[in-house]
């Protein structure tokens, strides 16, 4: 019931919020086809989203205002400035229809980003998925683009959706690897970073595909196997410095550890818990640790 109310009440500060900017962000979908609005909305026109269904309204017959800038001759004191008209006070226009420019074009001096395109007055002027005149003076196609998190991918490209458990598995897993490197002391370059990142995300694939016969990161699975990885890395660190023998050992050593992990917890959930199970650690043999003597001309120094 708390986590309910807490997010009503950020939603309802966001929307004031969106209100008082008079921007309300569209985060296109699947379920554009059916929205009342798919065909007067830019961001479900840029996204080829289109209506699913007969009879929906365009943004003229909506009276959807329209932010425009007046010709540059207008006389009176809103010279110069864009202003909202009504979408149907527009002969033939549709938000729908105005073309998004190119990246790499280049607008006029004397113009601004509002004379180039016809904006609905409820999108925020920079978009989800590009940058505006202020970041380079082109739009830009951004790296990632937000949906739902049980979408892997977004937007008509299909690139990685950062909402989603495959993106949070995969920036785990190279935010892992990063620590390593660090601490290990090895330099943080890309191609190194690379490897390690590719290395455990092969141990936790490896073993998924052993236990649930996939290799998505989308899957549950995955985030348990990644927490019984860094398990397995803390208590069998990298062989940083060593040679490709080394590696194809510590990985197939780390596969088994981290599979060992995994069914021992499935086995833990299976199984009723036996009377006084500690009986089997009684009298456990405890290494002793080794300690290293130091050279008899280093203590001779010392003292000295």
């Amino acid at each position: 019931m708390s986590a309910t109310l807490e997010g009503f009440a950020r939603a309802w500060v966001d929307l004031k919020h969106h209100v008082a900017e008079r921007a309300f962000p569209a985060t296109p979908s699947p379920l554009c086809g059916w929205c009342p609005l798919v065909a007067a909305c830019p961001a479900a026109a840029r996204d080829g989203r289109t209506a699913r269904v007969e009879g929906l309204p365009s943004a003229a017959e909506l009276g959807i205002p329209v932010l425009r800038p007046p010709a540059p001759t207008a006389p009176g004191p809103s010279a110069g400035e864009s202003r909202l008209i009504a979408a149907a006070d527009v002969a033939g226009h549709d938000p729908a229809d105005t073309p998004e420019p190119a990246a790499d074009e280049q607008l006029p001096s004397d113009l601004t980003a509002a004379a180039v395109t016809a904006v609905a007055a409820h999108m925020d002027p920079q978009e989800p998925g590009t940058t505006g005149t202020d970041n380079g003076g082109a739009a830009m196609t951004s790296l990632l683009r937000e949906d739902k998190p049980w979408e892997q991918t977004a937007g008509p490209d299909g690139r990685l959706n950062p909402n989603s458990y495959s993106a949070t598995a995969v920036f785990g897993i190279v935010e892992t690897s990063v620590e390593l490197l660090h601490q290990a002391g090895v330099p943080l370059r890309p191609s190194v970073v690379t490897a390690l990142s590719r290395t455990p995300a092969h141990i936790v694939l490896a073993v998924q595909h052993d236990l649930a016969g996939s290799r998505s990161y989308q899957d549950g699975v995955n985030t348990r196997l990644r927490g019984a990885l860094r398990t397995t890395v803390s208590t069998m660190p990298p062989p940083f410095g060593g040679d490709e023998h080394a590696w194809s050992a510590w990985a197939a050593r780390a596969i088994r550890r981290t599979d060992s992990i995994a069914k021992a917890a499935v086995d833990l959930f299976d199984n009723d818990l036996a009377d006084e199970p500690w009986r089997d650690l009684v009298g456990l043999a405890v290494p002793a640790p080794v300690i290293p003597e130091p050279a008899a001309a280093g203590r001779l120094h010392a003292v000295s």
